[in-house]
């Protein structure tokens, strides 16, 4: 077990956290494996949100507010806990109460209050890539530090209401879990070789694919028949998404007609609103004002970024 002062020291690529667990498992709303992966061998980190920010700033605020409800007598921060045998396995608990209660606090948005449930619904009223994080770091705390942890408490903070939930240690999710991410890191980060990108990680996986693939350094290949698929799968989507743009245009044309010269429109309850306003500046043409200041060749090459891959695709029906 590390202290609270190795989190700046200790480097996160070596070891899979709390967070990141429901991501490896495919039970993150947030994250997917790929994204793991980019971060333990690309050491690709993705800006923290704002959501992410009021969460660390509101942390101390609810373990307080736990602490006095609860009557927690003893509320501790452990760092960072690494499994001695397999130091891979990682976690850092927000809090330990009473040196046996693992608890893990959560500061829950407007858009994802409706995930949540009641305390009395127990583990079932706390989202699954929470009950993922709270099973990972339990494993974590007991195989650092020997203490035996039979329950978690999951402080939810919705708006100005604190919400305890109970997550009684569940072994068999350990295990599952466990069993998951040593697959994982042994198979992915050791060798290096990402995941399987499936349709499901949306389009922040393309732009891991580019960081993965950054040049073209060998010649075409054969298409096989599933980049056949994938091209015609690719082209369909195309197709589709310049047909509802078309329709999207269509109707902003008639929007924007029945408005006039008007700001815009809004209806009585204000459920409705379109606006059509005048803005002030349709933004800077910097190439054509670069241009005018007749730059040299050097200064040119200086601020020119390196061209990245395009992907083009062509089928014939």
């Amino acid at each position: 077990m590390l202290n609270g002062a190795s989190l700046s020291t200790l480097d996160r690529r070596s070891y899979l956290g709390g967070s990141e667990i429901a991501a490896v498992v495919g039970l993150s709303p947030y994250a997917t494996a790929l994204d793991v992966w980019a971060r333990k061998v690309l050491g690709a980190e993705s800006p923290m949100s704002p959501a992410a920010e009021v969460g660390i700033v509101l942390e101390p605020a609810v373990a307080e507010l736990y602490r006095i409800r609860r009557g927690a007598e003893d509320m501790r921060i452990l760092g960072t806990c690494i499994d001695p045998s397999e130091p891979w396995i990682g976690a850092t608990p927000d809090r330990v109460r009473d040196c046996d209660i693992n608890v893990q606090i959560k500061v829950v948005g407007q858009w994802q209050a409706s995930r949540w449930g009641v305390p009395d619904d127990g583990p079932e009223g706390v989202p699954a890539e929470v009950l993922c994080q709270v099973a990972w770091e339990t494993n974590a705390i007991q195989r650092a530090t020997g203490r035996r942890i039979d329950v978690s408490h999951v402080p939810a903070l919705l708006g100005t209401d604190l919400r305890v939930f109970e997550v009684p240690t569940d072994h068999a999710m350990i295990e599952m879990l466990i069993d998951a991410a040593r697959a994982f890191w042994t198979d992915h980060v050791v060798t290096g070789r990402p995941p399987e990108i499936t349709a499901e990680m949306g389009e922040s996986a393309r732009e891991l694919v580019h960081m993965i693939y950054p040049k073209d350094t060998r010649p075409v290949v054969d298409a096989s028949d599933e980049i056949v698929r994938l091209a015609i799968a690719y082209d369909d989507a195309r197709k589709a998404c310049d047909e509802a743009n078309d329709a999207k245009g269509a109707i902003a044309a008639q929007l924007c007609a029945l408005i006039g010269e008007h700001e815009g429109a809004v209806t009585a309850d204000g459920s409705v609103r379109v606006a059509w306003k005048s803005r002030a500046s349709a933004g800077t043409d910097w190439k054509g004002l670069a241009t005018s200041l007749n730059p040299s060749e050097a200064s040119i090459a200086a601020f020119s970024r390196p061209g990245s891959r395009s992907l083009t695709v062509k089928v014939k029906r």
